[in-house]
């Protein structure tokens, strides 16, 4: 196992793929979350995020248009991430650099996945589009139809265990500090 590691470490194919999905996560993910969670934390409607669902789609055709965005010689966060923040691993992209002389392709894969995000995005928020189900709902049925930002609820019994922890060991001493 160890010296699959090793070579899954050493193999450029599989770093250029690891190193897509740090710029993907820096650039959308990560700063998706932060607004999903912050609208969750302030106990918004789900069913109202929909102009950052339709930002997503917005973003992801801004970045496929121009991957030096990503990929240039200093990438400004304030230009490429989702919501405008600072990067919250910023060190990524300098690593990414100093290591693209061994990712010829990186390039290629990451408007690859940009387009394969694209298209599981579109899916995935089609409810939201313009004129769609969401955007029809008057404000009473949004009310009706509350959906919570994200699906925490529905995380099963580990989930259900991190919620209650979170809920019930605030200012308690944590396991290893117990130790």
């Amino acid at each position: 196992m160890e010296a699959n590691i090793f070579n899954g470490l050493h193999d450029s194919p599989t770093i250029t793929e690891l190193a897509v999905l740090a710029i993907y996560g820096q650039a959308i993910s990560r700063p998706y979350m932060r607004a999903v969670r912050t609208a969750q934390a302030k106990g918004e409607n789900g069913l109202e995020l929909g102009t950052l669902q339709r930002r997503v789609l917005t973003h992801i055709d801004a970045l496929i248009c121009d991957p030096n965005l990503l990929l240039g010689e200093n990438p400004k966060a304030a230009d490429v991430t989702l919501d405008g923040h600072e990067w919250m691993e910023a060190r990524i992209f300098a690593t990414i650099k100093r290591e693209s002389e061994h990712l010829p392709h990186l390039r290629e894969v990451l408007i690859e996945f940009l387009n394969g995000a694209r298209t599981t995005w579109e899916r995935f928020i089609s409810e939201f589009a313009e004129g769609g189900q969401v955007e029809s709902l008057t404000p009473h049925e949004m009310i009706l139809a509350f959906m919570p930002p994200t699906n925490d609820a529905n995380e099963g019994m580990l989930g259900s265990w991190r919620v209650w922890h979170r809920r019930f060991q605030i200012g308690r001493a944590s396991c290893r500090e117990r130790v």
